[in-house]
């Protein structure tokens, strides 16, 4: 799947695979090799391939058929359980010293 999302989403970008390689900082052997299916790129390079393609990593892979790459989602402390506790945890007792809630929690 892989070697077939990376050659189409080179040829939309219209890249020939020596410039894809110039990019990369690869020879045009190393993405030929990955296009016919023979070598995976490391990791890090995956990221830089689906950068310089911008397509997402998911996408290459086969995890999705949307090659548009999304954005990090970012938690919010609302959406942390953990941070929600605490607070509720501080709210709801106020007069305890530090040491004290120490020994409720621990």
């Amino acid at each position: 799947m892989f070697s077939e999302r990376l050659k189409e989403a080179r040829k939309k970008k219209n890249l020939l695979q020596k410039e894809l390689a110039t990019l990369l900082g690869v020879s045009r052997t190393t993405v030929t090799s990955w296009e016919n299916g023979t070598r995976v790129p490391e990791f890090e390079t995956l990221r830089r391939i689906a950068d310089v393609l911008e397509v997402s990593v998911d996408y290459l892979l086969g995890r999705t058929d949307d090659p548009s790459p999304k954005p990090l989602e970012q938690k919010t402390e609302k959406e942390d359980p953990l941070t929600d506790l605490l607070k509720r945890f501080e709210k709801e007792t106020p007069t305890l010293s530090p040491s004290k809630k120490r020994w409720i929690w621990f």
